[in-house]
């Protein structure tokens, strides 16, 4: 279908376009039409890689169903870069200084994430690329997207995070990096990111959801998006563990149901000796 991006820009964005998901805004400080569609066309190729796999798409069908506004993704540009540094992306309310710039500004209000994001500050030869894992163009969008998507659904929690877990940052950081992370490892990845300070391996990341912190986070994201998580957890890749919580989650309630109607020895027969 098509899809209008601002006054005078109109894309065909097929599936995409039916996700709630607006694309660049109306100028790039002067660099022209040509430039808004290379932009909007590099956006585009990211959001189909991510709308590929299984947690790409309840991503997107989150961003569809949301109870709030909309997203848009927009260029990162150079007002944000004293602040926040020349690689950088991020997802927050829209700030007025600075988006009140485009035409379209009465999209704004109401209770819409801006999501600004520039393709070419991640690819092969910028200086900002990497090889860590984590790292790649739509990965840092999708990264960003589960930001804004938290956002959206009213559960963003930047609680920061201590002990061993501090190089987190914080809370929403923590589920930004572990939803990319399955991402990447049903995208076949084998190395996973360790935290939100750099783009390092995970070390030793089959026993991630061991440690009681991750499984208590993994818990409190379950309780705050369960159809997201359900979703996810189908999944069948290497790294998942929404689809690790479920299976041990049921376990122990399978174990519980059996032992309580277990003739044999169960919680009932206990009962029943103990009168």
């Amino acid at each position: 279908m098509q899809h209008e991006i601002s006054d005078n820009l109109v894309i065909d964005s097929g599936e995409l376009g039916t996700l709630g998901v607006a694309i660049g805004g109306k100028i790039l400080y002067g660099k022209g039409v040509a430039a808004e569609v290379a932009y909007i066309k590099d956006v585009q190729n990211d959001l189909v890689k991510i709308f590929g796999t299984t947690v790409g798409l309840q991503v997107l069908r989150g961003i569809a169903g949301s109870p709030k506004g909309k997203m848009y993704i927009m260029p990162y540009i150079p007002d944000y870069q004293a602040d926040l540094g020349r690689c950088n992306a991020f997802a927050s309310e829209p700030s007025w200084d600075v988006e009140g710039f485009f035409d379209y500004e009465a999209d704004f209000w109401g209770d819409n994430i801006i999501l600004r994001y520039t393709h070419s500050d991640w690819s092969a030869g910028s200086e900002c690329a990497t090889t860590g894992p984590g790292s790649r163009p739509e990965e840092i969008l999708l990264h960003e997207m589960i930001h804004g998507l938290r956002n959206l659904y009213g559960v963003s929690n930047t609680r920061p995070l201590g002990g061993w877990m501090a190089n987190y940052d914080n809370e929403e950081e923590f589920y930004a990096i572990l939803l990319t992370n399955i991402y990447m490892s049903e995208r076949g990845q084998i190395r996973m990111r360790a935290d939100h300070h750099g783009f390092t391996s995970l070390s030793k990341p089959e026993f991630f959801l061991n440690n009681p912190g991750i499984f208590d986070l993994v818990s409190k994201l379950y309780q705050q998006q369960p159809a997201l998580c359900a979703n996810i957890a189908t999944v069948e890749c290497d790294f998942n563990p929404l689809r690790g919580f479920a299976e041990r989650t049921y376990e122990a309630i399978g174990s519980f149901i059996r032992a309580k109607m277990d003739p044999s020895g169960g919680i009932e027969a206990q009962r029943r000796t103990s009168r």
